[in-house]
């Protein structure tokens, strides 16, 4: 086994919006493009306020194969269970993809790609935010 990290980042809203918040807009050179949407610059600011906190901690980041565990823990407001999975949108796929992107703009990991096998859930959970792990697995 090699290095890991593990936090829980606390986060009165966990952020619903993905990658795929795009928006179209003409270039000034006449031609159609796409850029992030607001909305999608104000989450990674905030994953990435975290997790760069995080990261001065560690001693460079950590390098595939790697192992990931993510859990992303929505307020109960008192109408849900602790624990219970929670089963609307956003898609589990697109939150992960923006969050395991900022983990490796932040520095956590050198490279999502190098992740190899995961575990992640949805649930109502409080205190809301993210939980994480990653853990360096050399060859299997």
């Amino acid at each position: 086994m090699g290095r890991s990290v593990q936090a829980f980042v606390p986060m009165e809203r966990v952020p619903t919006v993905t990658h795929n918040d795009l928006q179209a807009y003409i270039g000034r050179d006449g031609r159609a493009h796409v850029r992030k949407s607001a909305r999608l610059h104000s989450a990674e600011g905030a994953y990435l306020a975290r997790l760069a906190k995080i990261a001065e901690g560690m001693d460079g980041p950590l390098s595939g194969p790697l192992s990931a565990s993510i859990r992303w823990c929505f307020p109960t407001l008192g109408r849900h269970a602790q624990g219970e999975p929670r089963d609307r949108p956003p898609d589990l796929d697109n939150m992960e993809k923006t969050f395991l992107d900022c983990c490796q703009r932040a520095g956590i990991i050198a490279d999502d790609g190098g992740i190899v096998e995961k575990e992640t859930v949805k649930m109502w959970r409080d205190p809301s935010g993210v939980w994480f792990r990653f853990e360096e697995i050399g060859g299997r």
